[in-house]
């Protein structure tokens, strides 16, 4: 939604643009409950979506990279709508 890559943001790395960008959106989210979550090696993302529905109740998973048809999939069966960039966008 902002755009801006969650390593940046989990690294506190923002330019001001990128930090201008998140607040933002940030601010239309005020009122929803936010879980930053990186997967684990040792977790499958399938695992992690299914702990963001059902553990945490999210609806909506947000992903700084583009899917796989593995993770695609995972992303279709989790019941959480998960927005992520497409091929195209990565590679500008």
């Amino acid at each position: 939604m902002s755009e801006v890559p969650l390593g940046k943001i989990l690294d506190r790395e923002l330019s001001e643009a990128q930090f201008q960008r998140l607040t933002s959106v940030m601010a239309r989210l005020t009122n929803s409950p936010l879980f930053l979550s990186e997967t684990p090696e040792d977790d499958s993302f399938g695992e992690r979506l299914g702990l963001a529905r059902w553990g945490q109740g999210a609806e909506v998973g947000i992903c700084d990279w583009a899917l796989s048809d593995e993770e695609l999939d995972a992303a279709q069966k989790s019941g959480l709508r998960v927005l992520a960039p497409s091929e195209s966008l990565e590679s500008e």
